[in-house]
């Protein structure tokens, strides 16, 4: 009966070789690794990062090192663009506000946005809001040192 059907769609029968090893995959070849180096660093030895966070516009990284620093780097400049100090244990995040008065003036779906960073320093115990880039601090609060 095989017989009948081949070459009917392509059906060129079955091999005798072929069984059902459907179980034992072969992982792809390996390729050799790449040597990869830094497009932009900050030249430091005794400075060690502790933790990045990016912006969600992608654009911003604030990184907190070993020195009680908050850097603020421009990702697509690949710099530096502020630093501040005496941020030990700083915890940070980013946080995005509508402007509500642009909607009710020109009554159009396109708001601007800010885009503020919220920086906890537990030992000093205050959060500090700074507006980004080069923007003041906008907002200072008091708070408990055994918070998160």
């Amino acid at each position: 009966m095989l017989y009948l059907f081949r070459g009917f769609l392509g059906f060129t029968g079955f091999k005798k070789d072929s069984k059902d090893n459907s179980g034992e995959k072969k992982p792809p070849p390996m390729e050799p690794a790449a040597l990869m180096t830094a497009r932009y660093g900050l030249s430091d030895a005794g400075r060690k990062g502790q933790s990045i966070l990016i912006s969600p516009c992608r654009r911003l990284s604030v990184v907190t090192d070993s020195l009680a620093r908050v850097v603020l780097f421009d990702n697509e400049l690949g710099i530096a663009v502020r630093m501040w100090k005496g941020y030990r244990d700083a915890q940070c995040a980013w946080l995005s506000v509508e402007d509500d008065v642009s909607k009710k003036r020109h009554h159009s779906t396109a708001s601007r946005v800010a885009l503020l960073l919220v920086l906890y320093a537990p030992k000093r115990g205050c959060i500090d809001i700074f507006a980004m880039q080069q923007g003041p601090k906008v907002a200072s609060f008091t708070v408990s040192r055994t918070g998160r």
